[in-house]
């Protein structure tokens, strides 16, 4: 929301979606595909009117999905997404933004030397809807013998960049949280030696070495420099020798900046091809002596924050005693939004499951009496130790669903 009280949204849409009697998506979708979702950029009111709105749509192939969007002073709106490139059907398009593309006059990239099918996309638009700036990021694998390849079905699929999450700080440098392999796949090649981004299809590219042996479930983060110039810093969230890491999902829920250029981020992580009640070893980067907690979880989130040089600051995350015999109890504990007060403390609302009763939820000094039901929690926002505990309680047995973000009011 803007300081005049405008919103501004970046949602995910099919066909038929509608604001004030104003259809979102500009065609009717082609043949078999016409469930795909699409992503769309708008503003409205205080009032909730429709102000003006920009859609990335295809008739085909997989989802394109929105990423963040985020706003920079009073001048602009940033935003990123994934769409797929139109294919050699010449019924297949893509519509980006306010024009038409079809694989016939593809010139939607500064150069055709993006040979994938997915694109990520930058964009930074004025209040009043038109684009100022936009970059299109993809990446290729390096090898040992200095080659890189667009396209490897070990380490990359269709050439996508893979963001997760990603936010600018108050210099303008762009950070992102990005899984380092896709899907199944996993850095484990003995040849392979890092990643290249690509640069609105080669114009510009930056190289990322990454350790020869990571699993597939870590992430990396990545500061760039305004209109992504230079790689400022990196650094791999986890210690890249834990095997086990291959058998847990992860996902990043949430990235933020606070004043200060420090980075939060909030993690999730589910096992997956795992029994809930094996101990999974993870460690952070930089911080080796920390352990996060695994044992007996659904699922489970962790918060982190790093400095602006992305150097680990603390952890924080909810622990737990099991006060019987019974180990084989299953629970989920998630933190789903996360925001920071003018102060810079950071505030967390989250989620707690158990099938029994026996665990003593702890966050710190204080015990969480939660079972089934939502939890708040305000961390220090130099040690991230918990100052204060709320509960929102039930004794259902079903696990709670909630609104997955919070704000700050004044005072």
């Amino acid at each position: 929301v803007d300081k005049e009280g405008n919103l501004y949204i970046l949602g995910e849409f099919t066909k038929g979606a509608q604001i004030d009697g104003t259809d979102l998506l500009p065609f009717t979708p082609y043949g078999p595909y016409n469930k795909t979702v699409n992503v769309v950029i708008a503003k409205l009111s205080p009032q909730g009117h429709l102000l003006w709105h920009k859609a990335i749509h295809s008739n085909y192939k997989n989802n394109a999905h929105g990423i963040g969007i985020q706003l920079v002073g009073d001048t602009s709106i940033v935003c990123m997404a994934v769409f797929p490139r139109p294919t050699e059907q010449s019924q297949h398009y893509t519509f980006f933004l306010d024009s038409l593309f079809l694989e016939t006059n593809n010139f939607i990239f500064s150069t055709d030397s993006i040979n994938g099918s997915w694109v990520h996309t930058y964009l930074e638009f004025d209040l009043g809807g038109q684009l100022k700036d936009s970059y299109f990021l993809s990446a290729a694998g390096i090898y040992a013998d200095g080659s890189f390849q667009m396209v490897d079905s070990t380490h990359y699929r269709g050439n996508l960049f893979g963001c997760s999450a990603f936010a600018i700080d108050g210099d303008g440098n762009i950070i992102m949280a990005r899984p380092l392999a896709l899907g199944p796949y996993s850095f484990n090649d003995s040849t392979f030696r890092g990643y290249r981004i690509l640069i609105n299809g080669g114009e510009r590219h930056i190289d990322v070495p990454v350790p020869v042996f990571t699993a597939n479930t870590n992430f990396q983060i990545l500061k760039f420099s305004p209109r992504f110039e230079n790689l400022l810093n990196q650094q791999a969230i986890f210690e890249p020798n834990v095997h086990n890491l291959q058998r847990i999902y992860t996902l990043i829920n949430r990235l933020l900046v606070d004043e200060d250029n420090s980075v939060y981020i909030l993690l999730s992580l589910q096992p997956s091809g795992v029994s809930c009640l094996d101990s999974v070893d993870f460690r952070i980067t930089g911080m080796p002596d920390i352990r996060i907690q695994t044992e007996n979880s659904l699922e489970y989130s962790v918060l982190l924050k790093y400095d602006s040089v992305l150097n680990p600051q603390w952890l924080f995350q909810l622990d737990y005693e099991n006060t019987s015999n019974n180990h084989n109890l299953w629970n989920d504990y998630l933190i789903n939004a996360l925001s920071i007060d003018e102060n810079g403390d950071v505030y967390c609302l989250g989620r707690i499951w158990s099938l029994y009763q026996e665990q003593i939820y702890r966050a710190d000094t204080f015990n969480i009496n939660v079972r089934n039901g939502i939890f708040f929690a305000r961390l220090d926002k130099n040690t991230g130790q918990a100052l204060a505990i709320g509960e929102v309680r039930s004794n259902r047995t079903t696990v709670p669903q909630f609104v997955r973000n919070i704000d700050i009011a004044t005072n």
